[in-house]
């Protein structure tokens, strides 16, 4: 009779001791749905993060020009160009460059010649466009192209004239964010 007693006891433990085939059914739906409501969410709004990291790098890039400007004591010229909103993205961009007259260029004509430096050269990510350009001067590069517009920094920081200042603006069809570069060379992101 002890036996016995044993031996129930033990059967009843090992019963006790791991998973039935339902129960770990039931686990793997749960992880299978979680993941497809994760995946979901992420597919939504991958999109609007990568407008939003572009909007915040064109900021990035505007501040390093100034302060490049401020540094080297010569204006830096950034030259945006803006193209149709499309799904895919890629569409516009924008570069900066010191205009010193370095390697036999013309220093302060707004235009990329000689071996004057390129501080950086941006083309939009994906599905992400430059859109539009307001309040700017375009480009006097003969070679730039269609549309293409500038902006400087002087060796203060500042934007030397009105016609520098304006709004540059950037999306991808759900969000918008614009960038406004006031006269004092001061730079304000906006969501719309």
């Amino acid at each position: 009779m002890v036996v016995d007693n044993t031996m129930n006891s033990l059967k009843r433990q090992h019963r006790r001791a791991g998973f039935t085939l339902a129960e770990l059914m039931m686990v793997i739906a749960i992880i299978g749905i979680m993941s497809m409501i994760a995946i979901t969410m992420g597919l939504r709004y991958y999109p609007d993060y990568q407008a939003r990291g572009a909007a915040r790098n064109l900021v990035a890039n505007l501040q390093l020009a100034r302060i490049e400007a401020i540094r080297s004591s010569a204006n830096v010229v950034v030259e945006m160009t803006p193209g149709v909103l499309t799904v895919t993205g890629r569409v516009g961009g924008y570069r900066a460059f010191v205009d010193d007259g370095a390697g036999g260029g013309v220093s302060a004509n707004n235009i990329r010649d000689g071996a004057e430096r390129i501080i950086y050269t941006e083309i939009m990510p994906d599905r992400v466009s430059l859109i539009g350009l307001a309040g700017f001067t375009a480009a006097a590069d003969p070679l730039a192209a269609a549309g293409t517009r500038f902006t400087r920094y002087n060796a203060r920081g500042i934007l030397p004239s009105v016609a520098d200042a304006g709004t540059i603006t950037l999306g991808n069809g759900t969000r918008t964010y614009t960038a406004a570069l006031s006269t004092a060379g001061y730079i304000r992101l906006g969501v719309f």
